[in-house]
Formats: structure tokens, C-alpha cells, sequence
């Protein structure tokens, strides 16, 4: 289950979580200030990694240092302190929201904004690389490490606007939407969902057959994978999952 290497990192986000939030409570801007290094950090050490091991995009293969370790794979992906950024951002939307008890007040020109900002980052991240993957080639080293460096914190930025807005009542559509009661089974099973999920697709994939590459295809082929990933999630929920909360509730009644 190579897949759950990202278990690790979220323990760890999660062990050092409470020194960031007990600064943010009791020193403010000395909180605000680590939470920015932290950003900024990680933002930094992306950047240098790409360009030190000259990983290009979109097929992340580095062409320099490859008989090094870290050089064989790809140094950015699953490492701690290249992906902490987008947790940090979290960590201060929450804090914000906190403090404010949800109750903003927004002018109509900061919710246009806010929505244009949210809406241009999160599709500029899903669709910048659109043009290579289209002609099947790689960009150049500078905008490669421009794309990495600030990809992953833009993309979380763009989703805590959402969440902001949701939270504090200028959602609109977005947050009926999203607030759609049939989610919430679906929302407690995305963690198997998250565990067994892989296995299907290696299965599938993994078999000696000829399939067609097309939209129609592979809109089956999501469509099937996706129902069967949440198929068996459900059957690991309730037969591991539950168990297990409940016994917790048990012996650590809260």
C-alpha cells in the first residue's frame, strides 16, 4: 500500500500542529509570523529541489543527479516540508474562522474579489499544464520550478476562499451545493474510499487486455472505478472502520 506513505506526513503535520496553534493563541503575530516562514519555506525548498534535480513538467522525471537516491524519484512528491504549506494555510483558516465566530461582513467588491481570485488560481493549477500534456512534451526548467514552488499552496488558497465564504454566509449556490445533505455518507467513507481505492485501479489496469483511450471510455471507466471504490469502502467502514470508532468512544469517552 505504497499510497499511504501520505499517512506519515499527516501525522506529522498533526504532531506539530499544536505548538503553531498555541502561538497563534497566545502570541498572535509571532504566530502569524512562524506560519508565514513556514509557507515560505516550503515554498523555497520546493523551488531549489526542482531546480537542483532539474525536474521537469508535466512528467516530474528529473534529468539531473539520477544516480543519486533522491534523483532516482522524484525528491518533491511525498516529503513532509515540500507539502506542509497547504496544511499551514488550513491551520489559519481555521484560526481566522475561530476568532471571528464566522461573522464577517464582506463588501460586494471583496466577495467579486475573493470568487475571481478562487475561481482563476484553482483552474490556472488544473489547467496550466493543459498545452503539454496536449502536445506531449515537457516546459522549460524555469517554468517547471515556478509551477512546483507555488502550485500546491496557490490550489489551497483557492479552496480556503471557499470554505471562507461558505462559512460565513456569502456561499450562496456554492454552499447549498456543497452542503447537499446527500454528501455526508459519502464524506464518511472517503477515508476508505482514500485506502482501497488503489487496488482497484492496479487490478483493473494491471490485466492483460486492449482498452481504448477515449472520452467516452474513460468516463466509464471513472464512473465504474468510482462506484466500486465506494462499494468497498463501505463494506471496510462498517466492517473495521465502525468497529473501531465505537470502541474508541468506549474506552475514551470524550
Amino acid at each position: 500500500m505504497g499510497w499511504s506513505w501520505y499517512l506519515a506526513n499527516d501525522m506529522q503535520f498533526y504532531v506539530v500542529s499544536p505548538g503553531i496553534l498555541l502561538l497563534l493563541y497566545r502570541y498572535r503575530r509571532i504566530g502569524f509570523a512562524v506560519c508565514g516562514g513556514l509557507i515560505a519555506a516550503c515554498i523555497f525548498i520546493r523551488a531549489m529541489t526542482a531546480f537542483e534535480f532539474g525536474i521537469p513538467l508535466p512528467f516530474l522525471q528529473p534529468t539531473k543527479h539520477t544516480d543519486n537516491y533522491y534523483g532516482q524519484h522524484n525528491p518533491l512528491y511525498n516529503k513532509m516540508y515540500t507539502r506542509i504549506a497547504p496544511y499551514i494555510v488550513g491551520m489559519l483558516l481555521g484560526y481566522i474562522l475561530h476568532r471571528t465566530d464566522c461573522k464577517v461582513k464582506l463588501s460586494k467588491v471583496k466577495l467579486l474579489l475573493g470568487w475571481s481570485f478562487a475561481i482563476a488560481t484553482g483552474l490556472s493549477v488544473v489547467y496550466g499544464l493543459y498545452y503539454y500534456f496536449r502536445h506531449g512534451y515537457n516546459a522549460s526548467l524555469e517554468t517547471s520550478v515556478i509551477y512546483l514552488a507555488f502550485s500546491r499552496f496557490a490550489w489551497s488558497l483557492a479552496v480556503a476562499w471557499v470554505i471562507f465564504a461558505c462559512s460565513t454566509g456569502y456561499g450562496g449556490i456554492i454552499n447549498s451545493l456543497l452542503s447537499w445533505k446527500v454528501w455526508a455518507p459519502l464524506g464518511r467513507l472517503t477515508y476508505c474510499a482514500y485506502m482501497i481505492h488503489p487496488m482497484l485501479l492496479y487490478i483493473f489496469f494491471g490485466q492483460s487486455f486492449t482498452y481504448f483511450i477515449s472520452d467516452i471510455n474513460m468516463i466509464c471507466f471513472f464512473l465504474g472505478l468510482l462506484v466500486l471504490s465506494y462499494s468497498f469502502a463501505f463494506v471496510l467502514s462498517i466492517t473495521v472502520e465502525a468497529p473501531m470508532i465505537a470502541l474508541e468512544k468506549i474506552f475514551i469517552p470524550h
